[in-house]
Formats: C-alpha cells, sequence, structure tokens
C-alpha cells in the first residue's frame, strides 16, 4: 500500500522536518496535524522544497504527535489539452499522478477530510453523519470500553453523585481519613452550642480529653483570687462557685526519709540528708516544716578540763530561682559537763529522737527545696542515723 503519511514527534524545540515518505505535485497538497488538530499554512507553517518548517509562534511541544500527510486537490484536472494543440509529456504525467495520488488517499478514511467519504449511518458502535461527522452511538459505551483510571473527578457533574448511587457500607473509616476524621479531630476538645439530654452510653460515650477543661471554659457565679477554691453553690442549685479557703485548710503535703548515718563536723554545718521539696498552691499560704532526727552524741575526750558538748540543727530552703536562706531560728543542744580526767564524758553520750520545727511563710506558687543542716561544737560528737536509725521530714502547706 502506498504512504500517503509521515510521522514525527516534537521535543519543543525542533522546527523543520523532512517530507520524505510520500510524493507531492504541490505544496498546496501537504497538510500538517500535531496533536489532532489541523494546522494552518503560512500561520503557523511553511513548506519549501520537501522541508516542512513550523512558524516560531507554532513550534510542536514536547512529545506531541506530528503528522504530516497528503491531500491532493482533485477538483479539477492539473493540465487541460485542447484540440490540435501540442501535448506535453510532463503534463500528461502530471495529471496521471493527480489521479493516482488521490486513489492513494482514497484507501484511509480520516477525520481531517482526506479519504473515503462513509456511507451515513451506524456501524455498530459508530454512528457515521458524514465524512468529517463520526460519534459513539448512544448507549454503546460499556463498563468493559473504560480504561483504568480513565473517569477522574472533573468528569463528575456537580450534585450527580446522590445518596442512593452510594452502596450500602461503600465508604469505609479509611476514605474519610483526611476529610471528615480531620474535622471530628478537630473538635474533639470542645463542643460548642451543644445540649443533650439523658444519659450518654456506648461503646465510645462522650469523653472529655485530659487538660482540655480549664479555668475559661468553666461557667461559675463570680471571678476567683488567690486562696480560693471551686465549689457547688449553695443549696446544690447547680453550677460552680469560687469560695475562699478556710484559715487552717490543708493544701497540699509532702514528706522524705533518710537512713543514712551522717556524721557532723566541728563549727561546720553539714547536710543530714533530709530534704524534700514541694510545690505550694497558694500565694499567702504557710509552709510547716517538722523534722525527726535520729541521733547519737557524746562530748569529745579532752586531754585536761572540763567541758560540756554542744550542737546546733537549722532548716534551709533553697526557692526555685532563687537564694538559698534560713528559714526561723537555729536549733541548739547540749550533752552535759563531764570532765575529761575521770572519763565522765562516755556518761554524756546520748542516742534519742530530736524533733525539729519550723514555719515557713510562702508568697509564691515556685518550687520550694527544704533540707536540714547539723553542726557540732564545744568539743562534741554527733551522729545522724548512726545504728540503722532512721530520719524524716514533712512539710504542710496550710491556709
Amino acid at each position: 500500500m502506498a504512504v500517503t503519511h509521515q510521522d514525527y514527534t516534537g521535543n519543543g524545540s525542533e522546527t523543520d522536518y523532512n517530507i520524505t515518505a510520500f510524493p507531492f505535485l504541490e505544496t498546496s497538497d501537504v497538510n500538517v496535524s500535531v496533536a489532532g488538530v489541523t494546522k494552518t499554512v503560512v500561520n503557523d507553517y511553511t513548506i519549501s522544497g520537501t522541508t516542512l518548517t513550523f512558524t516560531s509562534s507554532a513550534v510542536p511541544a514536547n512529545n506531541a504527535a506530528i503528522r504530516i500527510y497528503r491531500n491532493t486537490n482533485a477538483d479539477a484536472a492539473k493540465h487541460t489539452h485542447q484540440a490540435g494543440a501540442s501535448v506535453k509529456a510532463g503534463d500528461l504525467n502530471d495529471n496521471q499522478k493527480q489521479v493516482l495520488y488521490k486513489l492513494q488517499e482514497v484507501n484511509g478514511a480520516t477525520a481531517s477530510g482526506t479519504g473515503l467519504a462513509l456511507v451515513a449511518g451506524d456501524k455498530n458502535d459508530i454512528t457515521v453523519n458524514s465524512a468529517n461527522d463520526w460519534v459513539i452511538r448512544t448507549g454503546a459505551i460499556e463498563a468493559a470500553m473504560l480504561a483504568d483510571n480513565s473517569v477522574t473527578a472533573a468528569k463528575f457533574a456537580n450534585s450527580v453523585m446522590s445518596t442512593n448511587k452510594i452502596a450500602d457500607d461503600a465508604i469505609t473509616a479509611d476514605k474519610l481519613a483526611n476529610s471528615i476524621n480531620a474535622e471530628i479531630a478537630a473538635n474533639t476538645t470542645k463542643t460548642t452550642n451543644a445540649t443533650h439530654s439523658g444519659e450518654v452510653t456506648g461503646a465510645t460515650a462522650l469523653t472529655i480529653a485530659d487538660n482540655v477543661v480549664d479555668e475559661a471554659n468553666l461557667k461559675v457565679s463570680n471571678s476567683p483570687t488567690n486562696g480560693y477554691y471551686l465549689t457547688a453553690q449553695s443549696g446544690n442549685t447547680g453550677g460552680l462557685t469560687w469560695a475562699a479557703l478556710n484559715s487552717g485548710r490543708l493544701l497540699t503535703f509532702a514528706t522524705a526519709s533518710s537512713t543514712s548515718s551522717v556524721s557532723g563536723s566541728e563549727d561546720t554545718w553539714v547536710d543530714t540528708g533530709l530534704s524534700l521539696s514541694i510545690v505550694p498552691k497558694s500565694t499567702n499560704s504557710t509552709i510547716l516544716v517538722t523534722g525527726y532526727i535520729h541521733m547519737w552524741g557524746k562530748p569529745k575526750p579532752d586531754s585536761a578540763g572540763t567541758h560540756s558538748g554542744k550542737f546546733r540543727f537549722r532548716l534551709r530552703v533553697q526557692p526555685s530561682g532563687g537564694s538559698e536562706s534560713t528559714v526561723g531560728q537555729e536549733m541548739l543542744g547540749t550533752f552535759g559537763m563531764t570532765t575529761n580526767a575521770t572519763y565522765f564524758h562516755y556518761i554524756g553520750q546520748k542516742e534519742w529522737q530530736w524533733v525539729y520545727h519550723e514555719e515557713y511563710a510562702n508568697s509564691s506558687t515556685t518550687q520550694k527545696a527544704f533540707h536540714i543542716e547539723c553542726e557540732e561544737q564545744d568539743q562534741s560528737v554527733i551522729d545522724v542515723n548512726k545504728n540503722a536509725g532512721r530520719s524524716f521530714i514533712n512539710a504542710l502547706e496550710v491556709i
């Protein structure tokens, strides 16, 4: 079969394409289409010899399908002859080629006007209205004819997907993950202008996430101030109210113990290991610190003379971000006077529980770290938690 067209693929920059696959009589008999769209001579391209050149505004895009094809004009003979006139061989050949080329082109039926004009009517799934008007017959497209992923969202008309088009259980949780689930997640922290009567039940009953209901989301009858707490309104009439804390009310509590043996030092403060931290709930409370210290002590032996063993305890506090300081007064103790020459200092040794108490005036809700220190004085020997003893420290915030 004779070739009547030549195909190329554009690269986005190439303008010149050679016509070598088929012969032609006139450049006007040569047509071109790009991506299925017929182009116009002069505006889109020109032909010189056997080279077709696209204009700068019509350069085929990358991967665009280019078809250069012949459509010989057969409305009139290329040459006519009159009686008595000479007949040229070239003219006869041109007329012959004109008919030959057209017969070759008739074999291909195309939508561009070339080829055989088909008889109008239904051709199975195709209806031919004219040579250039072919349509798919109504109702001919079946599901099997649709390629995978050929129907996109853009092809659906607005409101075309009605409820009765969706099969039962067709929409699963996975299909909601990026839409409705996001909306639900955004609204799990609170419910606005919603009411419900009766009990909320079921496997997924309504819950409120941790740390969601804060002071701003509580409906109360008055405004709070420091030292106030939330309570039910008088008579259980519904709602909450801020009420003042009564004097002596316990706000928070902390305790710690130690079993580690700690020895004192002459005229030097030593940490007993009794320490704890407490975070007050009020800015105008009092923190009561009590120490129960298991201790053992005696005077030191001396070369001569008489003396008494003494010791001191003190409470220290370190507010978060602040400087350490002593709370209250130092506590003093003694073992009694002894005479070293007769070894009476053994009579002065003692093991017992020493009770220690101080009050700290709190003024902020920052953390407070407390610890108890001891010091030997006047030739004394003291030990905390000696002989498997155990000591305690307690802190109570009251208002």
